[in-house]
């Protein structure tokens, strides 16, 4: 079951491991890793399947995803004797970025924690506010070096909780996996059945993606008449601009110009977004959308409608395929604010289950305030909606 083909217990030259190295094929070392993991993952499915009916009955799928560094008793490479560690198969593990890097950005050096593995572990999880009905048992596991594409190696460990039956639901994770390849961990993550929770960086707020006219802001889909104020809220209140009642209230006031769903996503990922103006009921007033404009109920009204109507505005619904976006999505209109200590919701039960948390659990946030008279710039007495 070892897929390493690395020496170990004693410290040799780079030449010598080379030299040492037992021969296995990729192929080889992906059935070997599939067999160990398959094993780890069948000791975690013995402590589910002791649960009684009603605990597995109040478990929705809701997961937390998460990686932790385990310390290997092996030190680390030593560049003054030339000498490799004594485990090879483990790395320096620091806490930032994807827990690789060496240095930040600006070519500082990253404090170094360990020479570890790294387990990359899917816990069970409840919404935030619910009261326990379960236990949030740890049900998947994955070890690699530190920063080994953690995009991949959590869908892996998310398909063998669907593999062993488990059903998909909200799934919460950090911004080391938001930065994944898509098609590395977005794509089949939501193809499996999950359904996003994330936070963002600083650079990745506001506009994020547009197809057909729609722009996706903060994972996502609106009307391109949102208003520019509330595109850069999440910018604004980092940047201490806005007060946090008024970033709630700015919040608020997005939801009238969320897309409507209209079909899908199907079996291919791709799914039918509608105009908030249209429909029986339409939550917008649009002048492009002659339906909306009655009756003149305190609805949102669109002030400045694009002067070329893309294909939105045209359209009864425009499709939108599953890699559009694909990084930045999320069925939650926003995510936690951040700055206020709050993880995402399903993020913490991941971080509280492991050894070396790096996030202390928080409690969940407090609904935002009603916000009738939310400061929107095209009306300041938009309803809740969402």
């Amino acid at each position: 079951m070892d897929p390493s083909a690395l020496p170990k217990n004693r410290r040799l030259t780079e030449d010598n491991l080379t030299a040492r190295a037992r021969p296995m094929t990729p192929a080889e070392a992906e059935a070997a890793r599939s067999r160990l993991e398959a094993f780890l993952n069948s000791l975690l499915e013995a402590s589910i399947s002791v649960l009684t009916d009603e605990e597995l009955a109040a478990y929705d799928g809701s997961t937390g995803l998460d990686a932790t560094p385990v310390p290997l008793s092996s030190r680390g490479p030593s560049r003054r004797t030339g000498l490799c560690a004594s485990d090879p198969d483990g790395g320096w593990y620091v806490r930032e970025g994807d827990h690789r890097d060496r240095e930040d950005d600006k070519g500082k050096p990253l404090r170094k924690i360990s020479w570890a593995l790294e387990a990359t572990i899917a816990t069970m999880a409840r919404p935030p506010g619910a009261p326990p009905a379960h236990p949030s048992l740890a049900a998947g596991l994955a070890m690699t070096r530190p920063g080994e594409d953690p995009g991949s190696t959590g869908a892996r460990v998310l398909a063998s909780l669907a593999a062993r039956g488990h059903q998909p639901g909200p799934l919460g994770y950090d911004r080391a996996y938001t930065q994944a390849l898509p098609e590395h961990f977005h794509l089949p993550v939501r193809a499996l059945g999950y359904q996003p929770v994330m936070d963002y960086r600083a650079d990745q707020l506001g506009i994020q993606a547009n197809t057909g006219g729609a722009i996706l802001v903060e994972g996502t889909w609106y009307c391109p008449a949102l208003p520019g104020p509330l595109i850069t809220a999440t910018t604004r209140l980092r940047g201490h601009a806005i007060t946090p009642g008024l970033y709630d209230q700015q919040i608020t006031a997005r939801c009238p110009c969320q897309l409507k769903h209209k079909d899908g996503p199907g079996t291919d990922g791709y799914q039918r977004l509608s105009c908030p103006a249209t429909g029986t009921r339409p939550r917008l007033i649009c002048p492009l959308r002659q339906a909306s404009l009655t009756p003149r109920d305190g609805r949102a009204k669109v002030l400045q409608p694009p002067p070329e109507p893309p294909r939105i505005c045209r359209q009864a619904a425009i499709t939108i395929a599953p890699d559009t976006g694909a990084r930045y999505r999320q069925d939650c209109p926003t995510a936690a604010r951040p700055g206020t200590g709050h993880t995402p919701p399903c993020a913490t039960p991941s971080k509280a289950s492991t050894g070396s948390s790096k996030t202390l659990p928080t409690k969940p946030s407090p609904s935002p305030p009603d916000a009738a008279s939310a400061a929107s710039p095209h009306n300041r007495s938009s309803p809740r909606c969402c």
